[in-house]
């Protein structure tokens, strides 16, 4: 209840906004303990997935960063990466997401923190600054041996996707998508193992080389000699878009092996980007079509970060902060499923009073139904949780609704 009425994932603020009833050491200890929180979000995504009724999507894989100050003390998983943005470096965090996107809902499935290994990275920066001076590399420090603690980005995504299929052998996933970190040829090969047959989508580099008809091509040059041609699609469900598109079979040298290669280019962009793809079977405009749905991942990482106010906690405890941030998804799974089986009962004006702090309390007056379906997962228990969201409907708006407007009564009427 407190992630939903403060919006966070801040004890601090769940002491205040419990007003006395808890205390900040409660909330430590209850954080700290071995709950599973990973099986309560596993379970949270199935709930959603049966209430919608689709069992049937594309698996997303991106990974952020957020942005800290340069002195850190209480926050893990700290370190220097690369700025998007920008062309320098920033201190902050970063994670690996995995979004499962379906015909009616995109849920977050699976987050990992990445932590580069310490003494990789000392090496690296030693060895930058030895090759700038002209050092030999037989006189260099060798590359220090690889540690299983610190595992690489493409590792963790590959674990949350094992994770997902263990978790979930019903959802039948169309292709995994990604960009071009993890567009190497055993990434592709490991992502699809789990799920057997399967679509992996990724980005090529400009300059890549490709063989066609026995010569060796970069990926720009063969697609300047042969350029793409207009194709309306639509991204992600909107208005018809004009994009140019060109694609081959072609030999990926640094895969060694034959792939499927797409070159796009959207209207407002002058240069193209180089789609690959695993199977060789798929129609041009149903990868480029797949690949729209990437970008619905960049709205998870937004909602991530302005929503939850994850740079709050107050907390270095790498399990804490963990679990905080799997009990936040799967807190908004919950009230997602209150909200989307209660809105059907309610008038406009009821639906524009809806009140988060009696949703959330709602949920936690319904706490034991969902524990109930959630371990049980059978269809009587499906049915009673059911009933119960439709019997206190009502409770969910604000009941002077008649007499008080509500904020989005006042933004839809300034729409109107």
């Amino acid at each position: 209840m407190g992630i939903i009425v403060t919006e966070s994932v801040c004890w601090r603020k769940f002491v205040r906004a419990g007003l006395g009833r808890y205390s900040e050491a409660l909330l430590s200890w209850y954080f700290r303990s071995p709950m599973p929180w990973d099986v309560l979000l596993s379970l949270s995504v199935r709930l959603l997935l049966d209430s919608f009724g689709s069992w049937e999507g594309v698996l997303v894989l991106d990974d952020t960063g957020k942005r800290r100050a340069k002195v850190t003390k209480r926050i893990p998983y700290v370190h220097y990466f690369k700025d998007k943005q920008g062309s320098g470096t920033i201190r902050g965090q970063e994670v690996v997401f995995l979004v499962l996107v379906t015909p009616l809902v995109t849920i977050p499935v699976g987050f990992a923190f990445y932590q580069p290994d310490p003494a990789y990275s000392a090496w690296a920066k030693q060895d930058r600054r030895l090759k700038r001076r002209g050092v030999a590399k037989s006189k260099r420090p060798a590359q220090p041996p690889v540690n299983p603690e610190y595992p690489t980005k493409q590792q963790l995504a590959l674990a949350l996707l094992e994770q997902f299929a263990h978790d979930h052998p019903l959802v039948q996933v169309k292709a995994i998508l990604a960009d071009a970190l993890y567009g190497s040829a055993q990434f592709m090969a490991q992502a699809a193992a789990p799920f057997g047959e399967l679509q992996v989508i990724s980005q090529l580099r400009y300059n890549q080389k490709v063989r066609f008809r026995g010569r060796s091509w970069r990926l720009e040059e063969y697609f300047r000699a042969y350029p793409g041609v207009p194709q309306t699609v639509r991204i992600r469900g909107g208005e018809p878009v004009e994009v140019w598109v060109s694609s081959a079979r072609l030999y990926v040298e640094a895969q060694n092996c034959k792939r499927f290669v797409v070159a796009i280019r959207y209207p407002e962009q002058n240069e193209y980007r180089y789609l690959v793809a695993s199977e060789l079977s798929w129609r041009t405009l149903d990868i480029v079509q797949a690949h729209t749905l990437r970008w619905l991942v960049e709205l998870i990482f937004k909602a991530c970060k302005n929503s939850l106010n994850a740079n709050q906690i107050s907390s270095a405890d790498k399990n804490i902060i963990e679990s905080l941030l799997l009990a936040s998804l799967a807190a908004q799974l919950s009230t997602y499923t209150i909200l989307e089986q209660s809105i059907e009962y309610l008038d406009s004006q009821q639906q524009q009073s809806i009140s988060f702090q009696r949703l959330a309390q709602v949920a936690v007056i319904l706490r034991q139904e969902f524990i109930l379906f959630l371990l049980n997962t059978s269809t009587r228990y499906k049915t009673r949780l059911i009933e119960k969201i439709i019997l206190f409907s009502n409770e969910i708006y604000d009941p002077n609704y008649r007499r008080r407007s509500s904020s989005l009564g006042r933004i839809i009427g300034l729409l109107a």
